[in-house]
């Protein structure tokens, strides 16, 4: 029995994790767990190459109104984190949802693979919406 130890939460992790030929003809792996999934899909070969694995995606959607309340509240708190908005600690939800530190389609921009400077039309919503069938 072989172990593998590679963080595939981590861009670096995934880079050593190419690297090693993590996911190779004959896995080693049965589980990758990222929040990278572009990344994590440079990981397997060409779809319907013969002999290459194919991997396929399980994830779990947070409804994005009940994730921004919950980054909202979490922003207020978190004096550890890089975002921490102490000023935020007298808003409400509504003066948080119009102003300039809400999210801009998190989840639209990580699966069409989006920085958040980049604007939003309904072409990148299709693309997200399909890369969500096709994975």
């Amino acid at each position: 029995q072989s172990y593998v130890n590679v963080d595939t939460t981590t861009l670096d992790g995934l880079i050593r994790a190419k690297r090693l030929r993590l996911v190779r003809t004959k896995s080693m792996v049965d589980l990758i767990v990222s929040p990278y999934l572009h990344e994590v899909d440079q990981l397997f070969g060409p779809p319907f190459v013969d002999g290459q694995i194919r991997g396929r995606v399980v994830t779990m959607f947070r409804h994005p109104i009940e994730r921004a309340i919950s980054t909202f509240n979490y922003l207020q708190i978190a004096h550890w984190e890089p975002e921490y908005r102490p000023e935020m600690q007298g808003w409400t939800v509504e003066q948080y949802a119009t102003s300039d530190v809400i999210e801009d389609n998190w989840m639209t921009r990580q699966l069409v693979h989006v920085d958040s400077s980049t604007p939003l039309n309904m072409g990148h919503l299709q693309l997200a919406m399909d890369v969500i069938r096709r994975k």
